[in-house]
């Protein structure tokens, strides 16, 4: 049967005062468009119906033209379908119910509904949703809808304000849902739609306002950018178990905007290859922020600049983008702890100059990256511990002027790199470091470094490379065994030629009440200072090794002080007969009264040392080499000898030798003075 308009406008006039309801589902005739107008238009803003008026399985043709109308009472158009756009420009309504309705395309700009606005369950549109700068007093539903404008803008939401919460559950699109500057005074739900624009943008939220939290969990999935920046969200915005694949600069941006409350990224994918899986750079977060649970990302995750009120948690997470960046937190701060607990990552943490309020936890952590440093934390504070127990590091640590003002626990961790270095802590300031059954390979650097208390236990790191290095107080095995600290010490690599960590090592043995252990280790130092100096420097050194040990052991001049003393012995009892009575009258007489007594010839040859002892005795004393040696030596005069008796002729090869041995005993004298005053020893 066909109706004309006006048949149509009194069947809703009738409709609507018996209750509000009008089921055409038995109908096969079409509805005029232009009718549903006419009845509001005639019907005024209040109508007398407080129900409104309720259409089912209605087919309307053409446009749905209900822009600039004022409508209070509620219009609801259920399980139809509408052939044409459905216009509500600029209206003014009171509840708007396209429950299981599908439309061309649906446009609200402008509009003011007092109530709600409900899209849902099998709602379907075929072109743009658009509610720009819509005003909606209760609640936006879109539960279970579909809407598709490929290429364009499946939802628009820019300027919108909602009172209510938008609930999209399920939510199914093709093309952007886009909410520039959107403010929504209740919660923005997505749990488990599924959001599609390959290439490009799936949801953009940039400038948004939603104050009671946005979820998009639960299997939330979005092929496309997601991003809100400089947006502010209250409460909560979860991602946990959501997924997001992108193919472009960023796949979830977050940049610059505030949340006062939790950020809970748990179990969620975020896959952006070669680009960013995740930007969050200067975004301000009241509470945590939680990527752990399997968190998982193919791209970087961008973090620079973030400030986090609460925590950091990334345990049991995976980040990968092997040859960049995985994770990057330059100028980052977290006020309550960074927690990365059985962390994996692929590719380098880049953190430098980052601000870690309590403890950071990489217990068990697995970091790889064989191109560069995989941890670089150059610049940072760390308030509280610094925990690498049980990690895996390949690729190396580079954390010159860390700052550590609790334990820097390095326990049970393998460090690799022979490229960069397994760990370089240069110019660190660490209250207390303790080193515990690490494999290292790669070069170990605490250059400069100022640690107030360091325990080593098992096989210390090495090479290590530590000039310059401050340490307070050295625990563990090494407390007392300079011998150890002195090897650990020698695995220096060859081009770090400072002495000063033996030094540095001794002044701990000193104040520890080991004296010789630190002398010990200053005359390792001495001996490493004279390797690697000049030709006749070495020379000089090496003989000073001999003679005295640089200082450290002064009564090794006793030995060369003896070897002297032989060796001049040796050359008076070679050399006696160049040696002659120094009163050679008296020793003539002796020599004759000898004769007259044995009634012998007297010798015709002159009296030298080498003269028998009996036929001089005991007119005249006898010629004694090891006296006469010991005598000349003694630093007690400036002749050849200090006896009346004896002395070497002044023309002779011995008297020469004398006075060198005499200068070489007065020499090891006064190193001996030197030695024990302190004077040679470099402290």
């Amino acid at each position: 049967m066909t109706y004309t308009r006006e048949e149509w406008v009194e069947r809703l006039n009738t409709a609507a005062g018996a209750g509000g309801f009008l089921d055409l589902g038995d109908e096969s005739a079409p509805f005029p468009a232009d009718a549903l107008r006419e009845f509001i238009f005639r019907g005024g803003p209040d109508l007398d119906y407080p129900a409104g008026i309720t259409i089912f399985s209605v087919r309307i043709e053409g446009l749905l033209d209900l822009s600039y109308l004022t409508f209070l009472r509620p219009l609801r158009i259920l399980g139809s379908f509408i052939e044409g756009p459905v216009d509500l420009t600029a209206s003014t309504m009171g509840t708007l119910d396209f429950t299981g309705t599908s439309v061309q395309s649906l446009s609200m700009d402008g509009a003011k509904v007092t109530g709600d606005v409900l899209l849902r369950d099998g709602f379907k549109s075929a072109g743009e949703v658009s509610c720009l700068g819509t005003q909606i007093g209760g609640t936006l539903a879109l539960a279970h809808a579909t809407l598709q404008n490929r290429g364009g803008i499946a939802l628009g939401l820019d300027g919108a304000a909602v009172t209510g919460g938008i609930v999209a559950d399920n939510l199914r699109t093709t093309g952007v849902v886009r909410g520039v500057g959107v403010r929504v005074a209740g919660q923005m739900i997505l749990n488990g739609a599924k959001l599609i624009n390959e290439g490009g943008t799936a949801l953009s939220l940039d400038g948004a306002e939603i104050h009671a939290g946005l979820f998009a969990s639960d299997g939330f999935t979005a092929v496309g950018e997601v991003r809100a920046l400089s947006a502010s969200i209250g409460n909560w915005l979860s991602f946990r178990d959501a997924h997001v694949v992108h193919d472009g600069a960023n796949g979830v941006a977050l940049d610059r905007s505030t949340i006062t409350g939790i950020l809970d990224l748990r179990g969620a994918t975020f896959t952006n290859p070669g680009g960013d899986a995740l930007s969050i750079e200067n975004l301000r977060i009241v509470g945590n922020v939680l990527m752990s649970d399997a968190f998982r990302t193919e791209g970087r995750v961008r973090a620079g600049g973030i400030k986090i009120e609460g925590s950091l948690s990334v345990e049991q997470a995976s980040l990968n983008n092997a040859g960049g960046d995985a994770l990057s937190l330059p100028g980052a701060e977290i006020s309550n702890g960074f927690f990365a607990r059985q962390l994996t990552v692929h590719g380098r943490v880049f953190a430098p100059v980052l601000l870690v309020g309590g403890q950071l936890d990489m217990e068990g952590a697995s970091l790889i990256n064989h191109d560069d440093a995989t941890l670089l934390l150059d610049g940072s504070t760390i308030t509280g511990d610094f925990l690498l127990r049980q990690c895996s590091v390949i690729g190396g640590i580079s954390a010159s002027g860390l700052k550590v003002s609790g334990r820097f626990i390095l326990a049970g961790t393998e460090l690799l790199s022979e490229k960069t270095g397994a760990l370089w802590l240069a110019g660190a300031s660490i209250r207390e470091m303790i080193l515990g059954n690490l494999r290292v390979e790669g070069r170990f650097d605490l250059t400069r470094a100022s640690i107030t208390e360091l325990d080593v236990v098992g096989d210390p790191p090495a090479p290590l490379a530590a000039a310059g290095w401050d340490i307070g107080n050295l625990h563990g095995p090494m407390h007392n065994n300079w011998a150890a600290v002195d090897r650990w010490l020698a695995t220096a690599p060859a081009e770090v030629s400072s002495v000063q960590p033996w030094q540095e090592m001794a002044d701990v043995f000193k104040n520890n009440g080991n004296p010789s252990g630190a002398r010990h280790l200053r005359y390792s130092a001495a001996k490493r200072l004279a390797r690697q100096s000049s030709t006749f420097e070495k020379a000089v050194g090496y003989a000073n090794q001999a003679v005295i040990g640089y200082g450290y052991y002064p009564f090794r001049v006793v030995l060369s002080f003896a070897a002297v003393l032989f060796v001049t012995w040796a050359l008076v009892h070679l050399g006696r007969s160049n040696i002659v009575p120094a009163k050679p009258e008296e020793a003539l007489k002796a020599v004759q009264a000898h004769a007259a007594q044995t009634h012998t010839q007297a010798p015709q040859s002159p009296i030298t040392g080498a003269t028998p002892c009996e036929i001089l005795h005991p007119s005249y004393p006898c010629l004694q080499p090891i006296t006469f040696t010991f005598t000349n030596l003694l630093p007690t005069s400036g002749s050849t000898s200090i006896t009346p008796d004896w002395g070497s002729r002044s023309d002779s090869w011995l008297t020469v030798a004398l006075i060198l041995s005499k200068i070489i005993a007065w020499a090891l004298v006064a190193l001996f003075l030197a030695g024990i005053s302190g004077l040679l020893r470099k402290e």
